[in-house]
């Protein structure tokens, strides 16, 4: 996984921080229960720091990105929004479902440019 930042990489430190953006991210802006944060960070077996130990690694990833209204508390859990072609997932999901729709129509042009943006990612 990568963050770049203003056409700049952004250094996410260690994998713990990176396993909990994926984690954020894999939700699309929905909001992830720590709980279960927690049990997927430590595969279910946490130490009895981690909930502290989640909210010292969202505040590292918040200072991370630049902005922290990126990363959303509320009683449901976290959630990070992003906008919607900042993560090349989506941009991919997009074009091949474009590049489907192309093809099934017979537009084989379209159809090669479409799939070539996705796989380009």
């Amino acid at each position: 996984m990568a963050v770049i930042r203003d056409g700049e990489h952004v250094d996410l430190g260690t994998p713990m921080l990176r396993k909990v953006l994926g984690l954020l991210l894999c939700q699309d802006g929905r909001p992830i229960a720590a709980d279960v944060m927690i049990d997927a960070i430590w595969d279910g077996q946490p130490p009895p720091t981690a909930r502290k130990t989640l909210q010292v690694y969202v505040m590292r990833l918040r200072r991370a990105l630049g902005d922290p209204g990126l990363i959303t508390h509320t009683p449901a859990g976290y959630a990070i929004a992003i906008p919607p072609d900042s993560l090349d997932a989506r941009t991919f999901v997009r074009e091949a479902r474009a590049g489907s729709a192309a093809r099934s129509v017979g537009d084989l042009r379209a159809a090669r440019s479409r799939f070539g943006t996705a796989l380009e990612l």
